[in-house]
């Protein structure tokens, strides 16, 4: 989807934080299906990533 532009300009705030609350759920749940902790911080990056950029981007 990055390469492909489809990720939006400018972030919501309120979706940016949804984004997050749903990524803490999934984390949780890797942690209960006993992902290592490696898997879990990879998983953690790679579902930031796009919110950093843009992030860094605005400023």
């Amino acid at each position: 989807m990055k390469n492909d532009e489809k990720f939006k300009k400018q972030l919501n705030i309120s979706d940016s934080a949804k984004y997050i609350n749903m990524l803490f759920s999934s984390v949780q749940v890797m942690k209960n299906l006993e992902f290592s902790k490696l898997d879990i911080k990879k998983h953690i990056n790679i579902a930031l990533e796009p919110l950093l950029e843009e992030s860094f981007k605005n400023k």
